[in-house]
């Protein structure tokens, strides 16, 4: 299983999801130019897609999605209320190969089972998807005001997920927005913050992720080096290591991310990778995060890793993630030997159910 964004931010949002037997994109925001040039970095023609599945109707997950899907006769999967908002832009498309799906039930692409759920965003049907492979599966979940119970249930015990970290709180409050803008971007059908991203990023991990990227940071209120940062807090209060109980990267806005990759055959893609190699607990960089095999009803591996390397979006140079390894002062997260990670003393899945939740008592709880 092959994961990756190609493009990540209000100026175009677009991820690949590949499995053993479907390649799929999540939104395409980029021109059909773009798009190709993106997947070549990973030998990967756009002609091989099997279907594009649609977030929602913003203009940064979906300019692109008309000229694709009719330069390579694709397949559009998305709500119907997105497809009457998104259809004037859509242009002269075959409506034949449009599939409506709805939240909470389950659809396929070929063999690749895929379920989309309903995130808390100001579109008019905004759906994340969790795509299921033998080896594993990946959470895309990149537009959401909140953390809801929908979002938690949908991505509990997901292996991979690109989940949305959109604005460091400060910089909002003191950036150049008017003020009715700051409250869109903050309110509870926005996006989320960095804070918020880290309790979201801590739950996850209690339940089972091993690897996430960080996505749909803003230009003008967010930084990678922020973002980053403010997760890695989070995990070392809670006493989860960077490197070792998680892997951490953010998604950057122009380029092709390094890509999550579960070690089985993947159709039509080349294998070299980064490799985290278990046994003797060396990291081997190129562009790619290799994770072992394991059937998709068994427990999460540990990541036998010391530290990933993330080239970061920054001004001034890059940001060089974990050497050390990061643990509280109580203890920290380990792996039990059913592969699962234990919990521990610092915040139970149920309490940080009640931090994500703000005490609202519908999203309180699985």
């Amino acid at each position: 299983m092959l994961s990756f964004s190609l493009r990540s931010g209000s100026s175009g949002n677009s991820t690949y999801v590949g499995t053993s037997s479907a390649r799929l994109l999540v939104d395409c925001g980029m021109s059909g130019r773009q798009l190709a040039s993106a997947l070549k970095d990973y030998d990967i023609d756009p002609s091989d897609i099997d279907a594009i599945l649609l977030t929602h109707e913003h203009v940064d997950h979906c300019s692109g999605v008309g000229v694709v899907m009719r330069r390579y006769n694709l397949p559009l999967f998305l709500t119907e209320k997105t497809y009457l908002a998104v259809q004037s832009s859509l242009g002269n498309i075959d409506e034949s190969r449009v599939h409506f799906i709805e939240p909470g039930a389950p659809f396929g692409v070929r063999d690749t089972e895929i379920l989309p759920f309903s995130t808390p965003h100001d579109a008019v049907d905004t759906v994340g998807f969790r795509v299921y492979d033998r080896t594993g599966d990946v959470g895309v979940c990149t537009d959401l005001g909140y953390f809801s119970r929908d979002v938690r249930t949908a991505l509990r015990g997901c292996r991979f997920v690109f989940l949305e970290s959109n604005y460091d709180v400060d910089m909002l409050e003191t950036g150049p927005y008017p003020r009715y803008l700051k409250q869109r971007i903050a309110g509870r059908k926005g996006h989320l913050s960095n804070d918020d991203a880290g309790k979201a990023a801590v739950w996850l991990v209690r339940y089972g992720t091993e690897a996430l990227s960080l996505s749909h940071l803003s230009e003008n209120n967010n930084h990678p080096v922020r973002a980053m940062m403010t997760v890695r807090e989070a995990f070392h209060v809670n006493g989860i290591r960077v490197g070792r109980d998680i892997i951490l990267q953010a998604s950057p806005r122009y380029s092709c991310s390094p890509s999550f990759e579960s070690a089985s055959p993947q159709i039509g893609h080349k294998s070299a990778s980064v490799q985290i190699e278990r046994e003797s607990e060396s990291l081997k960089v190129d562009n790619k995060i290799m994770l072992p095999s394991i059937e998709r009803e068994s427990a999460s591996a540990q990541i036998g890793c010391e530290g990933v390397s993330y080239q970061g979006e920054c001004e001034g140079g890059s940001l060089q993630s974990e050497n050390e390894q990061l643990q509280g002062e109580a203890g920290s997260v380990n792996t039990g030997s059913g592969n699962r990670l234990k919990q521990t003393s610092f915040l139970s899945p149920e309490s940080l159910d009640m931090m994500i939740g703000r005490n609202d008592s519908n999203l309180i709880g699985l």
